[in-house]
């Protein structure tokens, strides 16, 4: 070792690295911790864990770090559903005993599954915790009815023990026979009257489940959608009713769609099913005044009805301003 190193380490001013664990003791270091959790110990067993974050384990051909997802678990007292992972690592470490030739092979196999097992973990840490599985309708509604059976038959069960104190307060034990044939008679006649309301509910939602599919399908057409749908006037008529009523983000579409019903009349822009508000600014003359003003108002509009849930007051005005503007530009030079 050279001498200011060796300085360095008198002074307490640097240790030297630790030398990697054997594949052995890094296992017996985890069958440790595995004793201490299994013993409720989990404050000394977060301390050996915190030791072992860090290392490194010598496999033979390579050197890898020990595994950070595990031990930082265990670093962890109050963090449940450690042992399984635990054991999932423990089991893909190979098991000959410390000093009998080369470290043998890393069982990738069981590698593969204890990293499959860390992604597919829950997000509260507990490796492997409960999964609900969703049953078919069929047999969900064959448990529900089987549930309710049973209800029904201890319930008249539970009716027939009142009747009989209160009709025969000095009966002998032998009716209780008689009793248990009334009980699966009522209970077979009320079986059949469930089955019946139940298969006649089912009939039922699949007669009217097609003619909501289709109402699903078909909403009602939104009538301010099309510009076509009115002139320009009665689109400026149409905004400042939607302003009044205090709707500004639907004032701001009317003013567009007057705009732009405006332009197909005078024949700067022509109507094409499909295209975009942006399609429309790209075909529009080069040379015509006011189209650098049209392409600020559509990026205005965009912003206003694509994004975002509302528009102010103030909003409206600013685009109202610069659409009646160009309104006026288009009819003055169509005129």
């Amino acid at each position: 070792m050279r001498l200011p190193t060796l300085l360095a380490l008198l002074l307490g001013l640097s240790s030297p690295p630790a030398a990697p664990l054997h594949v052995q003791a890094y296992r017996a270091h985890l069958l440790s911790i595995e004793a201490l959790l299994l013993r409720n110990e989990r404050g000394a067993a977060a301390q050996e864990a915190r030791a072992l974050l860090g290392q490194t384990v010598d496999w033979g051909t390579v050197e890898l770090p020990t595994d950070g997802y595990v031990l930082g678990r265990i670093a962890n007292p109050k963090q449940e559903g450690v042992v399984a992972p635990l054991r999932a690592l423990l089991s893909a470490l190979p098991s000959v005993p410390p000093g009998v030739g080369a470290p043998p092979p890393i069982n990738r196999r069981a590698l593969d599954a204890l990293a499959e097992a860390q992604a597919e973990s829950p997000e509260s840490g507990a490796l492997g915790g409960p999964r609900v599985k969703k049953l078919p309708f069929s047999e969900e509604l064959a448990r529900a009815v089987k549930g309710a059976l049973h209800w029904v038959k201890e319930r008249l069960r539970d009716l027939w023990r009142w009747l009989r104190k209160w009709l025969f307060p000095a009966a002998p034990a032998e009716q209780d026979k008689p009793a248990s044939m009334l009980v699966n008679v009522v209970l077979v006649g009320a079986g059949i009257v469930l089955l019946t309301i139940l298969l006649a509910a089912l009939l039922s939602i699949r007669k009217r489940s097609a003619p909501l599919a289709t109402v699903a399908l078909a909403p009602a057409p939104d009538v301010d959608a099309d510009p076509l749908s009115r002139t320009a006037n009665e689109w400026v008529q149409r905004a400042q009713a939607l302003a009044a009523a205090g709707r500004h983000r639907e004032a701001i579409r009317a003013w567009y769609h007057a705009l732009l019903v405006s332009c197909y009349r005078a024949g700067l822009l022509h109507h094409q099913t499909g295209w975009t508000n942006w399609e429309y600014v790209g075909s529009l003359a080069a040379d015509v005044p006011w189209r650098g003003r049209f392409v600020e108002l559509t990026g205005r509009f965009d912003l206003e009805w694509y994004g975002r849930a509302e528009s102010s007051p103030e909003a409206l005005d600013v685009f109202s301003l610069e659409a009646g503007a160009i309104l006026g530009e288009v009819k003055g030079a169509s005129a």
